[in-house]
């Protein structure tokens, strides 16, 4: 293994132990990113174990622009998402539920092959090779997404009824997240006991 991805390594797990400490890492992943993270030519950077989110944007595209007005990684009432809905001003309103979502750097080509397939086989199948000039990154990504307009300035289009149906399908899909999560971990320990 390089002396390169070696001291990179390190400092990524140094910012992962202060992010940790912070309370900046998604509790429902960190099992899985500790799994990882103890494999020898693995690292993982920025990743998700999923969410919701209400998201109004000035116009389609415009992400540069959006504003957040409820975020969640995990189950949450019909009533947090009515509250998030009152913040809103103008431009189109949008609730998206996203999958779970991992960066994980590789010491070389066959190890990202290794991850990709597990991944794979683990239920992440939008799963692919990100990155390979500086770093070799591995994007693991589930298949959970849900992306449902909901209104337009200071109209909302959706019912009360719409929105407490949303909100148990969002609790079936976190379900569904959580155990693609244990299924990974579960298959990584196994491959690199």
């Amino acid at each position: 293994m390089s002396k390169a991805f070696v001291q990179q390594k390190k400092r990524h797990m140094h910012k992962l132990f202060l992010a940790q400490e912070s309370g900046k890492v998604d509790t429902k992943i960190r099992f899985l990113l500790n799994t990882i993270n103890n494999i020898e030519g693995y690292y993982t950077t920025s990743s998700c174990s999923g969410r919701c989110i209400v998201l109004q944007l000035p116009t389609i595209g415009d992400k540069k622009n959006a504003t957040f007005l409820g975020r969640w990684h995990d189950s949450f009432l019909v009533e947090d998402l009515k509250s998030s809905l009152e913040q809103r001003k103008s431009g189109l309103l949008f609730f998206l539920c996203q999958p779970p979502i991992l960066h994980v750097v590789c010491k070389d080509f066959c190890m990202a092959e290794q991850m990709i397939e597990i991944g794979l086989h683990s239920g992440f199948k939008n799963s692919c090779l990100r990155s390979f000039r500086k770093k070799i990154v591995v994007e693991l990504c589930s298949t959970e997404t849900l992306h449902v307009p909901l209104g337009n300035g200071q109209e909302v289009y959706v019912t009360d009824c719409f929105l407490s149906h949303l909100t148990d399908v969002s609790h079936q899909l976190f379900l569904r997240c959580e155990e693609k999560i244990k299924a990974l971990d579960l298959a990584l320990k196994e491959k690199f006991r």
